[in-house]
């Protein structure tokens, strides 16, 4: 008899991409193919989203007449109770989801409970094996977490966009069919409109629950900073593609993104005052040791938590960058020189596994430029490298004409040079979001 497990989870990845921030941004057109914006545009839905930075850089903020919690617009969500059938008929379909843009995820365990999601018109329905089998409808296997080449989770997407997803037709009228015989249960739905709601919108005819969506402020007094949090920039030596990363530098991305969750968390290991046993927690914050007084500060948390779309993330990472550059940060010390943006996405199949990611800021005079962007040499931003069980990583840097490096000098000039280059760190199927 074998004692052996028979369940294999899927391996943890972290795919870590570098790169320049570009010299001009603006909150009203947000690049999309650019990283670190493509990552965000292609991630799910969005659970929660933790900005934090140094309080003096904050406070600077303010003194400039700048409050981060004003500057993006202000979110909401919906609760509400609705079987799969009704998203297909009606008002709701016609103004939602063929002419409008919403995005809906219903409650359930990603590896356990059929998720049924709708984004930008795209109908997912994660299922078990058995109600895929009964809905009859073509789908395709996904990991599940369970026995190795059994499949026991399926994946069916369905463009409802498309001019032929009308009453009448064939392939709409099978989706219709397993919404009312096989997935016809009330299921928990949490509902955003993207565009500007009407009067009397079709959804107040199922009696939702409406949540707004405000930010918590909390301040983090006598945290330790790593001195990789403002020098990540310089692991970009040793990653590449020709030369896979090192031990040492796969630790020192380790303990950098578990030093930010832990921040996070308003964990108190990650603070200059905290005491504890060696045998409760052997935690200790990486390269705190030397020049421990210039590496202790006070660190500003902002959080949103709610159904948050994408769109609103990317104005959120535009306007923090901009503002940086506006409020000229290069008055504090180096160590004060750094932002980070950890969002945390609801773990769907339909997003390939990706359960959040976290964006690190930082200004240039943390680490020099390598010398293929002062060449104006880019590397090709397809390149990444990304190890099972272990951090991938490439370098990014965007393709700089002289124009637009003069561009660049004079934005300098005028708003201090502020945040200008980026690390972001993508987790897939991470076992601590599930």
């Amino acid at each position: 008899m074998s004692i052996t497990s028979n369940t294999v989870p899927p391996i943890a990845k972290v795919d870590v991409k570098l790169g320049n921030l570009p010299a001009h941004i603006s909150s009203t057109h947000n690049p999309t193919k650019r990283l670190p914006w493509r990552i965000i545009r292609q991630s799910g839905c969005v659970h929660s989203a933790t900005i934090m930075l140094p309080d003096k850089i904050y406070s600077s903020m303010l003194r400039n007449g700048y409050s981060l919690e004003n500057a993006v617009p202000r979110i909401s969500y919906a609760k509400v109770i609705m079987k799969l059938e009704q998203l297909l008929q009606g008002d709701f379909f016609n103004e939602y989801i063929k002419r409008g843009s919403i995005v809906m995820i219903s409650e359930g365990d990603a590896m356990a409970d059929n998720i049924f999601s709708v984004k930008e018109g795209t109908l997912s329905l994660e299922l078990s094996k058995d109600d895929y089998e009964r809905t009859g409808l073509q789908g395709f296997p996904v990991s599940s977490g369970g026995r190795k080449h059994i499949k026991s989770r399926y994946l069916i997407e369905a463009d409802l966009r498309l001019p032929s997803m009308l009453r009448g037709k064939k392939g709409f009228d099978r989706i219709v069919w397993a919404a009312q015989k096989v997935l016809n249960q009330d299921r928990n739905w949490i509902f955003v409109d993207l565009k500007e709601p009407k009067q009397n919108p079709p959804i107040l005819q199922y009696h939702p629950i409406l949540r707004d969506i405000l930010p918590t402020s909390e301040l983090v007094s006598d945290v330790l900073i790593p001195s990789t949090l403002t020098d990540a920039a310089g692991v970009s030596v040793v990653l590449s593609k020709a030369n896979l990363p090192t031990e040492d530098a796969q630790e020192s991305l380790y303990e950098l993104l578990e030093f930010l969750d832990l921040l996070k968390l308003r964990s108190p290991r990650v603070q200059s005052t905290t005491r504890v046993d060696p045998f409760i927690s052997r935690y200790s914050v990486p390269c705190s040791q030397s020049n421990e007084d210039n590496q202790i500060q006070d660190v500003r948390i902002l959080e949103w938590k709610g159904l948050i779309s994408t769109q609103w993330i990317t104005t959120l990472l535009s306007e923090l960058i901009m503002q940086t550059r506006k409020c000229n940060i290069d008055s504090a010390s180096t160590q004060q020189q750094w932002l980070a943006l950890t969002v945390t996405t609801h773990s769907t199949a339909s997003n390939a596994g990706t359960d959040g990611y976290t964006i690190v800021l930082q200004s240039d005079s943390a680490q020099e430029p390598p010398q293929n962007t002062a060449q104006g040499i880019n590397s090709r931003e397809d390149d990444s490298i990304m190890i099972d069980g272990y951090v991938g990583a490439s370098v990014q840097e965007p393709r700089i004409s002289a124009q637009q490096h003069a561009d660049g000098q004079e934005s300098n000039t005028e708003h201090g040079s502020g945040v200008r280059r980026f690390l972001c760190a993508e987790y897939i199927n991470s076992p601590t979001s599930r």
